[in-house]
């Protein structure tokens, strides 16, 4: 190979199969290649004719009309050195190796293209990691009970004396703060090193600290334990999302990640079963197995997940040709204030700031809601809910995904859409979700009783939940390539500001709350939440609406955000 002179980070590689000519020695072929291929008006995939090498120049050659035979792989340039001292050539062959493709920058990890097999084997023991991961941090949402009868055996916040606005700040703030500033270390550790030790470590840290709370009898303990959870649990995203790019085919990425991001649900379902757990072990006894579930999945992933042939590696660690000139770098602060700069994409974040909102109320102060207002049915709620968690969640994002590609792709719709483009008509998902959630989530907290509440809050899961796919998608395709990554993790920090309103809800909640004891005094409890609920959610989904309609209407693109 022939170092070219360009500022190539990374070149494709053909091997074929050449003819040494007889009058023609391997220094002149060296030459001649070298000649051509530092050519700046080479721009790729090319192949040379395997019959001469006195051709006047290389032709172009389709990727999908190469030989079988022809196998790809990847070689890191180095700057420019004497070209008349070329690497030797394997002993037991004749062979040379011809430059083709084109000027990207491509990692160790991706030096061949996986086979389809490879597909579950990699995504099984990351799905398995982070239900895992799901479950430890959401336990706690289900091992309180703020009603006259709870016990210490099977209630949290009785045994080590929690109060209301702890507990919200516990489940939210101690938790999602930490988790969401650690999220943006964690993506740039996941560029560097080792991502099966990446998710292998933490799947072990917020294992400890689950088992840490276990043992906990204070509130400072068991704020420590959620705030080294929170740490832990942000690498599991960033390497296994990355190690799904490198290693799945391009074709079965989506599919890929879909099966990935279904532990949500699972690990939320799992999480709703935790009320089962305590009833027969207790909070304690119930965390012990939550973490050693979780020690289980770390155990599964360092057998089963693939080396990650990528080393430890940064810029400074590419050779010098290699890097790209200061004046093509920008600093994670310029490129937040590009994305920033987009109308579309500030009404965005704030859209999805108040839907953040509503789901985290929801899903912090339920349980306690449920098992207030029907406390002979708390067994029937972990079954049922796990149920509608589970079935309900996945399918509403996955139609909702599939809807917002419908809209965004096909033709004329009819009506005010046809004035919006791609990304403001999958947007229409959003909308109509979050004005849907509305009236289903205040018949939730408003039902007769256990069966009605039941059924209102599988609707309102089966029509909220669609929000995500396409509020992503058009994060990513306004932010543009080159600050995908920042923007997904200022969407990170939305979601954590969003909890601000379950936090908030527990102050409301503790000064609303009645000081009777008794059944009486439990009805009035849950009552009291159940309309602070019905108030906080349902205003955050319209608001949401609100603001998502007007993203959908607002410009996509501004002088400083631009596609690269």
């Amino acid at each position: 190979t022939v170092p070219r002179t360009t500022a190539a980070a990374t070149t494709p590689i053909c091997i074929l199969q050449l003819s040494h000519k007889k009058n023609m020695s391997p220094l002149g072929i060296i030459i001649r290649l070298s000649l051509i291929l530092g050519s700046d008006r080479y721009a790729g995939p090319m192949i040379a004719p395997v019959d001469s090498l006195d051709a006047p120049r290389l032709r172009q050659a389709p990727r999908a009309t190469r030989s079988p035979l022809l196998r790809e792989f990847h070689v890191r340039t180095s700057p420019p050195r004497n070209v008349f001292s070329p690497p030797p050539l394997p002993p037991s062959s004749s062979s040379f190796a011809l430059f083709s493709g084109r000027d990207e920058a491509r990692s160790p990890s991706d030096e061949a293209e996986p086979p389809a097999a490879s597909f579950w084997p990699l995504v099984l023991p990351l799905l398995a990691i982070y239900t895992s991961n799901q479950w430890s941090r959401a336990s706690i949402y289900y091992l309180v009970d703020f009603s006259p009868s709870a016990t210490a055996y099977t209630a949290l916040n009785v045994d080590v004396g929690l109060t209301e606005s702890q507990y919200g700040f516990l489940a939210s703030l101690a938790f999602t703060v930490l988790f969401a500033l650690s999220s943006l270390v964690a993506g740039t550790a996941a560029d560097r090193y080792d991502r099966r030790f990446l998710s292998v470590a933490s799947a072990v840290a917020w294992s400890a600290a689950t088992f840490y709370t276990a043992a906990a009898h204070s509130y400072g303990e068991v704020l420590g334990a959620r705030v080294a959870m929170g740490c832990a649990c942000a690498f599991a995203t960033p390497c296994a999302y990355t190690l799904i790019s490198d290693r799945v085919r391009e074709e079965d990425v989506s599919t890929a990640n879909a099966a990935y991001g279904s532990a949500v649900y699972v690990g939320g379902a799992l999480s709703s079963l935790s009320v089962l757990l305590d009833g027969e072990f207790g909070w304690r006894g119930a965390l012990v197995g939550i973490g050693a579930v979780g020690a289980a999945s770390a155990t599964y992933g360092a057998i089963a997940l693939p080396p990650d042939s990528k080393t430890p590696r940064d810029d400074d660690a590419a050779p010098a040709a290699v890097k790209p000139p200061p004046s093509d770098r920008s600093s994670p602060l310029d490129d937040a204030r590009a994305i920033l700069s987009s109308p579309r994409l500030r009404l965005l974040f704030a859209a999805s700031l108040a839907r953040f909102s509503a789901g985290l109320t929801i899903g912090v102060w339920s349980a306690s809601y449920f098992r207030g207002a029907y406390p002979d049915d708390a067994a029937n709620y972990a079954i049922v809910n796990a149920a509608i968690v589970s079935l309900c969640g996945i399918t509403s994002g996955i139609l909702g995904g599939r809807a917002g590609d419908a809209l965004a792709v096909g033709g004329g719709v009819g009506g005010a859409l046809d004035d919006l483009d791609p990304d403001g008509k999958r947007l229409v998902v959003s909308v109509v979700g979050s004005l849907l959630a509305v009236p289903a989530w205040w018949m939730v907290v408003h039902a007769s009783g256990f069966i009605p509440s039941m059924v209102w809050l599988a609707v309102e899961y089966l029509v909220a939940e669609c929000w995500f796919g396409p509020t992503v998608a058009v994060l990513q395709s306004t932010a543009g390539k080159g600050r995908g990554g920042t923007a997904q993790g200022m969407f990170t920090l939305t979601g954590a500001l969003g909890n601000l309103s379950p936090s908030v809800l527990g102050v409301l909640y503790a000064s609303a709350v009645t000081t009777a004891v008794g059944d009486t005094g439990a009805v009035e409890s849950a009552a009291a939440l159940g309309d602070l609920m019905g108030v906080v959610v349902c205003g955050a989904y319209l608001v949401s609406a609100g603001l998502f309609a007007a993203s959908a209407l607002a410009p996509a693109e501004s002088q400083e955000v631009e596609k690269r």
